[in-house]
């Protein structure tokens, strides 16, 4: 109940505190609509509210939407919580869902189990120093999205951080990150496991002429160890004499892999294998 004294924006902030905290919310922009999963704290749901004025409409389902009146940012799972010691367990019911962490600054590395794609129980401004997205030292804001579990997790040394092998587990994440290169020239025994966990993300590269066919393994969809270039001559994109650029696209890992010979390249066939890329054409 409400006082008739009190405000439509402690109204709001009202309403919001009796919902759970699992939203989706649609921010309004210039008459469009932008969509937006995330998971809010209650503080956070309050600043938004206080900030964001009054509320067009709250529904009482499970996953509520709420309607802004003016503009917001998108990302608003602010992660002000987060320590050193915060993985990402808690989102595992929430697949695909990004979040955006806050990692404070002189911080101290603890477990991490993956590389590229990460167990969920693994410790997130960790794994960040892992990718090479923030420094113990400076800390920062990283953005994560949550994958499904996998069966199995390569560890690797990266950055300082060495993180560690693991079985079959519930949930994972991956980081979301802008910083790759629009196009980068490679050798022919180039791999791109670096690039796993940047699921559905494409990425350029420039084969250099007068290459050398190195192990490639399945055919369309590649494990992501294989030589990209010795891929790309398989697929019929491009010749070992001229090189040239390719795009990629990062996908999953499969099940399996099948060889053929294709171009004047035999691939490997393969069983299951963390992750994977194709050619866009």
């Amino acid at each position: 109940m409400t006082t008739s004294g009190e405000s439509s924006a402690e109204r709001a902030t009202s309403r919001h505190l009796t919902l759970t905290a699992k939203y989706y919310l649609i921010f309004r922009s210039q008459g469009d609509f932008m969509f937006r999963p995330t998971l809010l704290s209650l503080a956070t749901m309050s600043a938004l509210s206080l900030a964001a004025g009054p509320v067009d409409a709250v529904t009482a389902q499970p996953s509520a939407l709420l309607q802004f009146t003016q503009e917001a940012p998108t990302v608003v799972a602010l992660g002000t919580n987060t320590t050193w010691e915060t993985d990402a367990v808690d989102l595992r019911e929430n697949i695909d869902l990004d979040s955006t962490f806050v990692c404070p600054p002189n911080g101290k590395i603890t477990e991490v189990w993956g590389n590229g794609v990460y167990t969920d129980g693994s410790s997130v401004c960790s794994a960040a120093v892992h990718a090479g997205l923030i420094t113990t030292q400076e800390g920062g804001a990283v953005t994560i999205r949550t994958r499904p579990g996998q069966n199995g997790y390569g560890g690797a040394e990266r950055n300082g951080v060495i993180s560690g092998d693991y079985g079959s587990w519930l949930g994972s994440f991956i980081f979301l990150d802008s910083t790759a290169p629009a196009e980068l020239e490679i050798g022919w025994d180039y791999g791109i496991t670096d690039l796993r966990g940047r699921l559905d993300q494409s990425f350029t590269f420039i084969c250099s002429p007068n290459g050398e066919i190195h192990n490639v393994w399945g055919s369309d969809l590649y494990t992501d160890d294989s030589s990209v270039c010795s891929a790309a001559v398989h697929a019929g994109l491009i010749n070992v004499r001229d090189g040239g650029p390719v795009t990629v696209r990062m996908i999953s890992g499969q099940g399996a892999y099948t060889s053929t010979s294709r171009n004047g390249v035999s691939t490997i066939g393969y069983g299951k294998w963390h992750g994977s890329f194709m050619f866009l054409r």
